[in-house]
C-alpha cells in the first residue's frame, strides 16, 4: 500500500505541474512502481552509503545488498536522468563515498553528497556544518507530523520560540497556523540561523535538480 500511496500523490503532483522528489533507501521498491513513476517524469533519489557487502547490514541493519543494487539499476533503466544516488558523508562514510561517486560516474547516474547531521543518530559529522547562505527553508518549509502537528523547521527543538506546535491541521485551517504571529517570528529566525539542517539537501535545491 506504501507505493500506490506515492504513486497516487505522484499522480495528483502531475496533474499540478508540481514537481516531485522522492528518497528511499531502495528496499521497498518495485519494477512496476519504477515505471509507474517514471512515467510521470519526477525526481528520484536513492540513499547509498556504501559498496562494501560487509558493511552493509552494519550501516542499513539488513542484509539486503544485492537486492537494493539490483532495484538501483533498475530504476536507472526506467528513469534514466531523472535518478539520482545520494550519500551521506559521515567520519562512518569517508572511505565508502568515493566508491559510491566511481560506481555512479561508470553508469551516468547523478551522484548527490549530504553531510551528515547530528539529530540524534550514531554516526559523526565528517566536518563542522557550514553558513550556506541558505534561506529558502523559511520561505517554504512546512512540516506535518502523523498526528496532524505542523512546525516550520525540520530541526525546530534547537528554536526554543518553535518547539511547540505551531498548531494542527486537525483542528485548524494550514493557512490559518502559518498567517500565526509565532509562525512569522520562527521564519524571521530560520532566516539568519545557522542549524544543521540547513545543509540538508532539499535545503539547497539546487544539489538535486541540477546535479
Amino acid at each position: 500500500m506504501y507505493l500506490e500511496d506515492v504513486l497516487l500523490i505522484a499522480e495528483e503532483s502531475k496533474k499540478l505541474n508540481v514537481p516531485m522528489i522522492v528518497v528511499t533507501n531502495g528496499a521497498l521498491l518495485t519494477e512496476r512502481f519504477l515505471r509507474t513513476y517514471a512515467a510521470l517524469g519526477h525526481i528520484l533519489v536513492i540513499s547509498l552509503e556504501t559498496m562494501d557487502k560487509d558493511k552493509w547490514a552494519n550501516f542499513r541493519g539488513r542484509n539486503h545488498y544485492e537486492h537494493v543494487m539490483r532495484n538501483i539499476m533498475i530504476a536507472r533503466s526506467s528513469l534514466g536522468s531523472k535518478l539520482r544516488i545520494q550519500s551521506v558523508l559521515a567520519k562512518e562514510t569517508l572511505d565508502d563515498v568515493p566508491l559510491i561517486k566511481a560506481f555512479c560516474d561508470e553508469h551516468s547516474i547523478p551522484h548527490v553528497i549530504q553531510p551528515y547531521m547530528d539529530f540524534g543518530g550514531c554516526w559523526h559529522s565528517a566536518d563542522k556544518y557550514r553558513d550556506t547562505g541558505v534561506t529558502c527553508a523559511a520561505r517554504k518549509n512546512i512540516c506535518i507530523y502523523p498526528n496532524g502537528d505542523v512546525v516550520k523547521c525540520f530541526d525546530h527543538h534547537r528554536i526554543p520560540s518553535a518547539k511547540d506546535p505551531l498548531g494542527s491541521i486537525a483542528k485548524e485551517d494550514i493557512i490559518t497556523i502559518l498567517c500565526k504571529k509565532r509562525s512569522t517570528e520562527v521564519s524571521k529566525i530560520m532566516k539568519t540561523c545557522n542549524y544543521p539542517c540547513k545543509q540538508l539537501s532539499c535545503n539547497i535545491p539546487a544539489a538535486i535538480y541540477n546535479s
